[in-house]
């Protein structure tokens, strides 16, 4: 444990130090040099094998200023906010139509890029998804919403397939095929 210096500027060995000197250390941790709580945590856990196991010596209550975790609230955009956005992208075109299914079928961005005929079901209104995300292990369904007043009908589907697979088909990747 770093952190201790006598009088003289001398490190003081960790048998010397009490609880109070650790508590010390662990608030500096916090404050001072404003660690994770993880990592404070992971400070308190080698300090106490250290005394416990090492020194022999049992430690009574050490009660630090604590590290917090940040509150982190997830970045989803309003409903407004995203007919703004969709309202953006021009319509009738293939960037729409994948704007639409990133936003409305909840599909990553190279799940819709790599989309082929045999994944799309409009009787069911399901897209099957393979090798998504973490190359899970078998394909995932995810349902389309119902958008009547948007390009997602079988024709913007056949559109949206041909257009992928004119010209330079063999540039698509087609994973699993």
């Amino acid at each position: 444990m770093r952190f201790h210096k006598d009088r003289s500027g001398a490190w003081t060995h960790p048998a010397e130090l009490g609880e109070r000197d650790i508590e010390a250390f662990l608030t500096h941790l916090a404050v001072n040099r404003k660690l994770a709580e993880s990592t404070q945590n992971q400070a308190l856990a080698a300090l106490l094998f250290l005394y416990r196991f090492v020194l022999r010596r049992e430690l009574s209550d050490i009660s630090a200023l604590r590290a917090t975790r940040p509150k982190r609230l997830p970045t989803v955009l309003a409903v407004p906010e995203v007919r703004r956005l969709l309202a953006a992208v021009p319509a009738g075109t293939m960037v729409r139509l994948m704007a639409e299914l990133l936003y409305g079928c909840g599909l990553r961005v190279n799940e819709c890029c790599t989309l082929r005929v045999m994944d799309v079901d409009l009787d069911r209104k399901q897209i099957m998804v393979r090798a998504g995300k973490g190359r899970r292990i078998g394909p995932r369904c995810c349902r389309r919403p119902p958008c009547p007043h948007s390009p997602c009908s079988a024709m913007a589907f056949a559109w949206f397939i041909n257009a992928t697979c004119d010209g330079d088909a063999a540039t698509w990747p087609c994973p699993q095929a």
